[in-house]
């Protein structure tokens, strides 16, 4: 997505070895442990858009979010989904597994103030 920014949210304690080229890193603090990953996940998800919920001063004033897992590949702009489809504030796919209805590979935020919060 053109102008857009990479943040790598990370457990404190990965070193990361990759060239991480114009993205930034963002540590968050959690229990990282393979059973209690997922949840991490989406707990780390909250905690950034808690600190990007500070940082909205104005109503009109949207940027918007896409976290993805580390192995997706965005090969074309999303910001699409956020103009032709105005009324939603956080999109999620979903799946035909009861034990994991949830697909946490790709979740969208709008970026307003409602949508953050939410």
């Amino acid at each position: 997505m053109p102008r857009s920014d990479v943040i790598i949210l990370t457990d404190p304690k990965s070193k990361l070895s990759i060239n991480q080229g114009k993205a930034s890193i963002l540590p968050i603090e959690g229990n990282y442990s393979r059973g209690n990953l997922m949840l991490q996940r989406i707990k780390s998800y909250i905690a950034f858009l808690e600190l990007k919920l500070e940082e909205v001063d104005c109503v009109n004033c949207a940027r918007h979010f896409v976290f993805t897992d580390s192995d997706m590949a965005v090969v074309e702009d999303l910001g699409h989904i956020f103009t032709s489809y105005p009324n939603w504030h956080l999109a999620l796919t979903f799946r035909n597994n009861k034990g994991q209805p949830l697909n946490s590979g790709f979740i969208a935020v709008r970026g307003a103030r409602d949508g953050i919060s939410k």
